[in-house]
């Protein structure tokens, strides 16, 4: 069952706050990637989120990301 209530009040707090995210290719943080319709990656908990690594930066506010599959890892 999606929880889209949950994530839109979530992410309305995330909005309304000016909040500068600094970030450079190859950074590894986490990021609220909320819950999404279809097939996109959904993020995971009470903040919706995962880590994800920059792969491109384009601009100071859009970037490609990879977001693994797992969270944990076997080496």
């Amino acid at each position: 069952m999606k929880n889209f209530d949950d994530w839109n009040t979530l992410k309305q707090i995330t909005e309304s706050k000016k909040q500068r995210v600094y970030f450079k290719e190859r950074d590894i943080f986490w990021l609220k990637l909320g819950e999404n319709i279809g097939h996109e990656q959904n993020g995971k908990g009470k903040k919706f989120q995962r880590p994800v690594l920059v792969v491109r930066k384009y601009t100071n506010e859009m970037f490609l990301e990879i977001t693994p599959l797992r969270m944990n890892l076997h080496f």
